[in-house]
């Protein structure tokens, strides 16, 4: 258990390819974009924003699925 702890800790702090520094970038980007959308969402309500339910919905496997891209992309190492 320890072995696989250390090599996930080795991967956490060692250097990125640049294609996944880039992947990361726009991952979080998008994901705090649809995190914004829903805490938008939760401060007022839903009438006064005048959004559809869907997107609601949409933004929170929007944020999930960047969030597992972004954790993949600080993973990979050189």
């Amino acid at each position: 258990m320890n072995k696989h702890i250390n090599e996930i800790k080795g991967r956490w702090i060692a250097s990125m390819p640049i294609f996944w520094q880039k992947v990361l970038k726009i991952s979080m980007t998008v994901g705090g974009s649809a995190a914004g959308i829903l805490t938008a969402n939760s401060a007022f309500n839903l009438q006064s924003l005048g959004v559809q339910p869907i997107i609601f919905t949409i933004c929170g496997y929007v944020l999930t699925a960047c969030g597992a891209l972004g954790l993949a992309a600080k993973l990979t190492k050189e």
